[in-house]
């Protein structure tokens, strides 16, 4: 779910939108934020 749902450290969008929109730096970012310190939303 964390993949297609919104991120509020994507500026809400879906980690699947951002890699879509050539962001992978911010996708890689918050996908470690999420393994080391769990979900914010």
């Amino acid at each position: 779910m964390w993949f297609i749902g919104s991120n509020p450290l994507l500026g809400h969008d879906s980690p699947v939108d951002t890699i879509r929109s050539d962001r992978f730096e911010e996708a890689e970012a918050a996908a470690t934020s999420m393994a080391e310190d769990g979900f914010l939303g």
